[in-house]
């Protein structure tokens, strides 16, 4: 069978156009469609994994707070260690205590903070009679010379030694120093009596 077409060719040529529109029409919907899913698929994930990532942070946040708060109780707990262990060594001794201890703060320069100040012999260490050992934190070599000049001109301390000074990661020094106390009295120990039958049989 023979079909001839017999149309102009201005209506040959809108019948094609308008097959061809209704063929990109019926593709482009469905991947219009198809695209619009993609992206309402991406944004969701992009939505929650932001969500997850700012609430990991506040976790790790929440998590650095608390870590700042223990270490910071746990340094007031050993400071009060500290002077508990210093009032129990300083009371075994006769001598004003509150005298040099104010002495000591009137010498220190601003810039400089002790944090311990030991005197008697722990074990392993030996110091010489009436020596005392100060450690502490300044902001440069220089406070701890200070210190050092000021201790030489006092009533209660004397020969002070430098022992030790190390910088730390954030700039500080932290330094030790030996010293000599002018006044103290040591407290008087009665030696123990040896049983006499020790060694007897």
């Amino acid at each position: 069978m023979i079909e001839i077409n017999l149309l102009p060719q201005k209506e040959k040529d809108r019948i094609i156009a308008q097959r061809t529109s209704k063929l990109f029409t019926a593709l482009i919907i469905p991947f219009s469609i198809l695209i619009l899913l993609l992206v309402g698929l991406l944004l969701f994930f992009i939505f929650n994994f932001t969500f997850r990532v700012k609430s990991i942070d506040n976790q790790i946040s929440d998590l650095k707070n608390q870590k700042t708060k223990f270490t910071d109780t746990k340094q007031k707990i050993d400071e009060f260690n500290n002077i508990l262990v210093l009032v129990k060594q300083l009371s075994q001794y006769k001598t004003d205590w509150p005298k040099i201890l104010s002495d000591l703060a009137t010498k220190t320069p601003i810039d400089l903070q002790i944090t311990e100040f030991s005197y008697g012999t722990k074990s392993g260490e030996t110091k010489t009679k009436n020596q005392a050992k100060i450690s502490g934190i300044a902001k440069t070599y220089r406070d701890v010379i200070l210190l050092q000049e000021k201790l030489k001109d006092s009533g209660e301390f004397k020969n002070p030694i430098f022992v030790s000074a190390t910088t730390n990661d954030n700039g500080t020094v932290a330094f030790e120093l030996s010293v000599e106390l002018k006044n103290i009295k040591a407290p008087v120990e009665t030696p123990q009596k040896s049983s006499s039958s020790e060694g007897e049989k």
